[in-house]
């Protein structure tokens, strides 16, 4: 009932790699309906992403865990962890594959991507803007025309104040990822 509940997929198998244990959840993760699986039937469906009968071979051998980050089945990315099974005199059982859905951790991951392209692009334009103006304005000819000049600093001060409220704005999220944020 444990296994069963679970919120990670889990699945053992023995060392003649025959499943004793498949909870629903490893199911769901890897797009399996039929209830009376065999470990071929899982191998097979697993096999064009990983290559899980090598690496719980890998496991058992070297006697150590075995991790594989960011595999994707269907919908789900998933860190699947392999870990040799022992008894009490330290013989080995066989192998316990644990899939651990990390989906969401990867959209944050995508979404803070995005949110970091978006903040170069905008603070780049503004800083592009005020670089052309600024090397404008050293020319003698610029100075001799007040008119223009008087324009060119103040879009200098336009792209300035737009990139000092992008900063703020992103000390203001860093404060809120941090809970030190106070209105």
């Amino acid at each position: 009932a444990m296994v069963a509940s679970m919120a990670d997929g889990v699945l053992m198998v023995d060392t003649q790699s025959r499943l004793l244990v498949i909870n629903p959840r490893t199911r769901e993760m890897l797009g399996l309906k039929q209830e009376d699986l065999s470990i071929f039937e899982i191998l097979a469906a697993v096999a064009d992403k990983f290559d899980l009968r090598t690496k719980i071979e890998e496991s058992l051998k070297q006697d150590q865990l075995v991790v594989e980050n960011d595999v994707q089945f269907g919908n789900f990315f998933l860190q699947i962890l392999i870990t040799p099974v022992k008894n009490k005199k330290g013989e080995p059982l066989g192998a316990v594959v644990l899939f651990h859905d990390i989906t969401k951790e990867k959209q944050v991951e995508r979404m803070r991507e995005d949110f970091t392209s978006m903040m170069v692009h905008e603070l780049r334009s503004p800083l592009t803007g005020i670089r052309s103006i600024a090397t404008l304005l050293k020319s003698e000819k610029i100075k001799s025309e007040q008119q223009k000049y008087g324009e060119f600093v103040e879009l200098i001060s336009a792209n300035s104040s737009s990139m000092l409220d992008l900063v703020n704005d992103l000390l203001d999220v860093a404060k809120l990822e941090s809970g030190k944020f106070e209105v």
